[in-house]
């Protein structure tokens, strides 16, 4: 699993939508486009779904987003530790 991936679909779940999330991580919202397609692709299942003009969290999507924050926070923690050594 991609850590980059889980990255922009949490920022993008956070945000709101594509726009925001790609200004926050400097991406293109077509790179944060495929990005989310790939980590759909890799789940099985769709983490967002479209309202409009916006993405709107699926069922699925809120409950991966908890966990996914959860993974970020380990990774992050995990580099921290590696540094300390």
């Amino acid at each position: 699993m991609n850590l980059r991936n889980l990255r922009t679909f949490v920022a993008t779940a956070e945000d709101g939508g594509l726009g925001r999330a790609c200004s926050r991580l400097n991406l293109s919202q077509a790179a944060a486009s495929r990005q989310i397609h790939a980590l759909e692709a890799e789940l099985g299942v769709a983490v967002f779904e479209h309202v409009g003009r916006g993405l709107r969290l699926t069922s699925e999507g809120e409950l991966l987003v908890q966990r996914s924050r959860q993974l970020l926070a380990d990774a992050a923690m995990l580099v921290e530790h590696a540094r300390a050594l």
